[in-house]
């Protein structure tokens, strides 16, 4: 018996549905707006963003290089 290929993120778990989706994310999660980072560590998180929308690597860099500076 086989069984059909079953798609591993059906509801886009694994990855932000787009940058602007992950943005929210984190400036929720940082309980601030984006725009109040220096212009370096946004830089950082765009070019992040632009190479992947996977959630685990968003996060990760969240937790190392935002996160301990920015979390109220």
């Amino acid at each position: 018996m086989t069984q059909p290929f079953a798609d591993p993120d059906p509801f886009h778990e694994l990855t932000f549905r787009s940058a602007l989706d992950a943005k929210r994310a984190i400036a929720d999660r940082l309980g601030m707006p984006l725009a109040k980072l220096p212009p370096e560590q946004l830089a950082a998180l765009n070019t992040l963003l632009h190479t992947t929308l996977a959630k685990p690597t968003g996060w990760d860099h969240v937790r190392q290089s935002l996160e301990h500076w920015y979390r109220g």
